[in-house]
């Protein structure tokens, strides 16, 4: 008996085994956190973001595929306060964690900064904090919008062009601020990985990390490529993730289309499941994807059941996009 039983476990290893080796590499491939960013309905026109949180029959298969569910700071403080305390309970309920993304870089704007993405006056960060914290808002997360992008690298005319360092430097006054409120928050980060020769960007980056961990005292939590899918992205995107991956920074990939406002909302999720195949035949070992629209209003966020909005976008990228 206890021959055929070691017999047996024998048989069933290497079964096991044989399975696995058929399966390949996929098989082990992990399958990224899914975040979810709509278009919302103060710092965009989004016309049906509030049915994310008052209509549970627009989305109740992507509200438990949801991971993290992004908003911007603007959007939490000009909303009615009461309606920002049923969101934050809405998301709070479905077990949906919290990221709250805001510019971060601290500067006088009367010098320069003004109309600049990213920058903000010194200390606002204290006062999203203190407004957070009246709409009893639980955050886990902190983005930080494109600070390196947007004060060293942006060729805007109000630009600030700092150093890498003092951007940095101004990054953790901020950091510090969202700390004294958060003290548990994690803090992440969104770039533009895309513009700049690759080889500029990848040494601008070790740069900006090695003055960020100076500064802080610690290593960013996680940072979402936020890509210009127009050019040649594919190969910075692979470096990228291997420079984040040796310091034990998440990667992610903010998923959206080519950037233009004007696309019927069938091209805008085609162009945009075409990105997703791309970063999945590479092999790209991310951590996270954000499903996000940003600028195109034609794109409904509901219902999920149409497969032309983000939350059908969302939905078909959990289930292991179809990619020819």
């Amino acid at each position: 008996m206890a021959m055929a039983r070691s017999w047996l476990r024998s048989l069933l290893i290497a079964c096991g085994a044989a399975l696995s080796l058929a399966a390949g590499p996929a098989a082990s491939a992990k399958q990224p956190e899914l975040w979810f960013s709509g278009a919302d309905d103060i710092t965009q026109k989004g016309f049906d973001h509030r049915r994310l949180f008052d209509d549970p029959a627009a989305w109740p298969k992507g509200a438990k595929r949801v991971a993290v569910f992004n908003l911007p700071i603007r959007h939490l403080t000009q909303l009615p306060p009461d309606v920002a305390r049923h969101q934050l309970a809405w998301l709070r309920g479905h077990g949906i964690k919290l990221s709250v993304t805001l510019p971060a870089v601290g500067t006088d704007k009367h010098v320069c900064g003004n109309g600049v993405e990213g920058m903000i006056w010194p200390h606002e960060a204290a006062l999203a904090v203190k407004h957070l914290k009246e709409l009893g808002a639980e955050v886990d997360y902190f983005t930080l919008d494109v600070p390196l992008t947007a004060a060293h690298i942006s060729k805007k005319p109000n630009a600030c062009h700092f150093s890498v360092q003092e951007t940095a430097t101004r990054v953790a006054a901020t950091v510090g601020e969202l700390k004294a409120g958060y003290p548990s928050a994690r803090i992440m980060d969104a770039e533009v990985p895309t513009g700049i020769p690759q080889q500029e960007w990848l040494s601008l980056l070790t740069e900006y990390l090695d003055a960020f961990r100076r500064t802080t005292g610690a290593e960013l939590d996680g940072l979402s490529m936020d890509i210009w899918w127009k050019f040649d992205w594919r190969s910075r995107a692979q470096e990228t993730v291997r420079i984040l991956s040796t310091r034990g920074i998440r990667a992610g990939v903010i998923l959206d289309s080519v950037g233009r406002n004007d696309m019927p909302a069938a091209a805008w999720i085609a162009d945009s499941r075409n990105n997703a195949c791309m970063f999945r035949r590479d092999g790209l070992q991310l951590d996270y994807v954000l499903v996000a629209n940003w600028l195109d209003m034609q794109v409904p966020n509901v219902p999920e059941s149409d497969p032309n909005t983000l939350t059908g976008l969302l939905n078909w990228l959990a289930d292991g996009p179809a990619c020819g």
